[in-house]
């Protein structure tokens, strides 16, 4: 979670940066569209961060092999 808050958080940076170079650069005012998407992402973060810890994990994985026939075993080791 900590790691998504960090992307969302840098996509707003991102977005803000873009923003005021463009602006600078055509001496017009701020992309309210890219404003927009930095607000949405700081407040995915924020909610993000404000979220519980899920009291379960369950990870689902898909494999495939160019082999046929090949056998896989594994198992469910969701609790952490």
């Amino acid at each position: 979670m900590r790691q998504i808050a960090i992307d969302a958080r840098n996509d707003a940076v991102d977005s803000l940066d873009l923003a005021y170079r463009v602006a600078e650069q055509t001496s017009g005012t701020l992309d309210s569209e890219q404003l927009d998407s930095a607000k949405r992402n700081i407040q995915f973060a924020k909610d993000l961060l404000k979220a519980p810890s899920p009291s379960k994990l369950f990870v689902r994985t898909r494999i495939s092999t160019s082999i046929k026939e090949a056998t896989i075993h594994c198992w469910n080791a969701a609790e952490f």
